[in-house]
């Protein structure tokens, strides 16, 4: 199966230069936002489910962009919005991962002993594991959230990686 972006590169680089195109003080916002979306669709394609936890960041990011935009004097409401869309992009790209974990346990299982799925799960694992020991720093200095947020977009992307691989064996057994 093709995806739009086969990299976390590809993706970045797509997400910074549509950012560019947003007034300044929403290019970071623009940018979470991209990628966020990629993730949701990635997420709603994979496992044909909509991630509830994650349309309520959307919702809450939606309100405090609102709140900025009709509030006649200087706010917080951007730096609100742009939290609720870093826990977004967290909550689906931690989502990805124990999803692809829960299947891998259960109708995945017999996939187990493929050896591209071992080094996939092996190396998605060992990046979330990074990720997670990482992101208690979150909220602290934007370079950090953005290097922590890398970590666990690496770590989808190795799952989408699996799903596919995985999709593709099925597919390939499937007799017409």
């Amino acid at each position: 199966m093709d995806y739009l972006f086969k990299t976390f590169d590809e993706l970045e680089r797509s997400a910074i230069k549509c950012s560019k195109n947003a007034p300044k003080r929403l290019q970071h916002s623009t940018y979470l936002y991209f990628i966020a979306r990629f993730f949701v669709s990635m997420y709603e394609v994979l496992y044909a489910e909509i991630p509830i936890q994650v349309w309520n960041e959307y919702r809450n990011a939606l309100d405090h962009l609102f709140r900025y935009i009709s509030t006649p004097v200087e706010n917080d409401h951007l730096k609100k919005m742009e939290g609720h869309l870093l826990r977004s992009v967290l909550d689906i790209t931690k989502l990805m991962y124990y999803k692809s974990k829960e299947y891998l346990d259960n109708e995945g299982n017999i996939y187990k002993d493929d050896e591209v799925v071992r080094q996939l799960a092996s190396a998605a694992e060992e990046l979330f594991i990074k990720a997670r020991q990482e992101d208690i720093d979150l909220g602290g200095e934007s370079n950090q959230d953005v290097k922590i947020l890398k970590l666990y977009m690496q770590c989808a992307f190795l799952v989408i990686d699996l799903r596919s691989h995985i999709n593709n064996k099925i597919t390939s057994n499937v007799k017409i």
